[in-house]
């Protein structure tokens, strides 16, 4: 097992550890065990900026985090609206966690936000964890359910945190009635939701899916999609699949490698080697664009891209949403950039501070 000061010393810098403690999963959890948790909870407190972005059909929103003193145990949740992508508004609110992932549907949006903080001389560990629900993105309530380090998701109609909670509106919760045996990562279709865990080839990843969260069809064993890992395991967009594997520690660093497929079962390598802890994913004009901890990256060309590293920010980039005309991307040290050429140059925001 690493030690703490390995772990240290390997590129476990806090933007890292903060993925790490949102994202992370049992399977990872039991590989990597308490001293990864240590060094994390030792290495330092969240970053003020943001984590997760949508686009709700008529406004941007992006959720994070944001310190109100030099107090390392005040941390803050922290909202941004724009109805463009190119202005946007800060609104600071009084829930003392950050919050990692935010979803809409049902005309409301839901986030969820964990932390886990080491007081000074303490062992191990302050766990602050939220859900919160808005039909504004300006007001929002807290929900009587704790997620954990779980995202949020909307699926067949419905909310759900991990595979565990599922909600219509984002304040009343139920569990889960059934998960397949082993899951234990999700990701969310319009249709379905899709849990993935590890299957009998070395190194695959045995897929599901469900519409009610009920009755779960095996769809396949990939033998590309490898957890543990950081970052989404698949996303889709442009009804294109687009899935992480491959990733390993060691003495330089974390890389990782991206596919690309029709469906969950089947893909193609995009190469990615080069762009470390894959954020996030959008299909533009031909191209694919990536999100990571190094910046934004443009692969092009047909077969294996090539890649280019189009924009470099202070604590890379977390999340990716699109308009019609606007592609926004947001990340640590309150990074807000749009595009409205596809993807090929960024623009830094214009922001306006509000407070409560």
């Amino acid at each position: 097992m690493l030690g703490l000061e390995n772990l240290r010393n390997t590129g476990y810098n806090s933007t890292m550890c903060d993925r790490w403690m949102r994202r992370s999963r049992p399977a990872l959890a039991a590989m990597v065990g308490f001293q990864l948790l240590l060094a994390c909870t030792s290495a330092a407190r969240p970053r003020e900026g943001f984590y997760d972005v949508v686009y709700t059909g008529e406004s941007f929103v992006a959720v994070g985090s944001w310190e109100p003193t030099d107090d390392p145990s005040e941390v803050r949740a922290l909202i941004a609206l724009s109805t463009d992508g190119v202005t946007w508004e800060f609104i600071r609110l009084p829930f003392e966690s950050p919050l990692w992932s935010l979803a809409f549907g049902n005309g409301r949006l839901v986030a969820t936000g964990s932390w886990f903080y080491r007081p000074p001389g303490g062992l191990c560990c302050d766990q602050r964890s939220i859900t919160v629900f808005s039909e504004d993105g300006r007001t929002w309530s807290q929900a009587n359910v704790t997620p954990g380090r779980q995202a949020v998701e909307f699926a067949g109609g419905m909310f759900w945190i991990g595979l565990d909670l599922v909600s219509h509106d984002g304040e009343t919760w139920g569990n889960v009635s059934q998960t397949p045996l082993g899951a234990d990562a999700a990701m969310a279709t319009p249709e379905r939701m899709y849990a993935m865990g590890p299957g009998a080839g070395s190194g695959a990843t045995d897929v599901y899916s469900s519409a009610d969260g009920a009755t779960w069809t095996f769809e396949c064993e990939n033998p590309h999609l490898w957890l543990p890992h950081d970052g989404p395991p698949v996303t889709r967009r442009s009804e294109r699949y687009f899935f992480v594997g491959s990733n390993m520690v060691d003495e330089s660093g974390t890389r990782s490698t991206l596919w690309r497929g029709d469906t969950l079962c089947e893909g193609r390598l995009l190469g990615g080697e080069d762009v470390p802890f894959i954020g996030d994913v959008y299909d533009v004009s031909g191209a694919t664009l990536v999100a990571s901890n190094t910046g934004l990256w443009l692969g092009e060309g047909s077969g294996q891209p090539r890649w280019t590293r189009i924009h470099r920010a202070s604590g890379g980039f977390e999340s990716l949403a699109a308009s019609d005309s606007t592609i926004v991307a947001v990340g640590s040290s309150r990074s807000l950039f749009y595009s409205t050429d596809d993807g090929r140059s960024f623009i830094e925001a214009s922001i306006a501070d509000s407070g409560l």
